[in-house]
């Protein structure tokens, strides 16, 4: 019974759980979408961080000074104006990189254009080479059809 049991634990390793096969892929796919939100999500949480420090120093210098007291509002009003200038300037920064730098560098845009003409001359031999090989099949049968017909 062991020796069964090491031999379907074997089979079960060796054949049924193995790693799927590589596969090249020509970009990240959805995950671009995933990166792109997260980068127009991060803009608008680096301005509310700013907010929230831009308010809470008026109310620290509020109690540090003892001045006259400046009101929430206006403080909250001027760090709102701070969040959407820094928000537009993030989001803006973010566009002009995505415009700017692209996808693929050009020398790896001059490779993979020349993967694929290898790609595409290595499946038209590949259909040459079969067509011989099918005539040439066709031939040694078409010879020994002849040599019947002779006998």
């Amino acid at each position: 019974i062991n020796r069964l049991e090491i031999r379907t634990d074997a089979f079960k390793v060796l054949v049924l759980v193995r790693r799927s096969r590589m596969r090249r892929a020509t970009g990240l796919g959805a995950w671009m979408h995933l990166f792109d939100f997260l980068a127009a999500l991060s803009c608008w949480f680096n301005a509310a961080l700013i907010f929230i420090m831009i308010t809470s120093g008026y109310r620290q210098q509020e109690d540090a000074d003892k001045a006259p007291p400046q009101s929430a509002l206006d403080a909250s009003a001027k760090g709102f104006v701070v969040v959407l200038v820094i928000k537009n300037l993030l989001s803006f920064l973010k566009m002009a990189t995505d415009y700017f730098i692209p996808e693929h560098p050009d020398d790896m845009v001059e490779k993979m254009r020349l993967q694929e003409e290898f790609a595409a001359e290595q499946k038209k031999s590949k259909k040459k080479t079969t067509k011989m090989a099918n005539n040439a099949k066709l031939g040694i049968e078409l010879q020994g059809v002849q040599k019947g017909v002779q006998q």
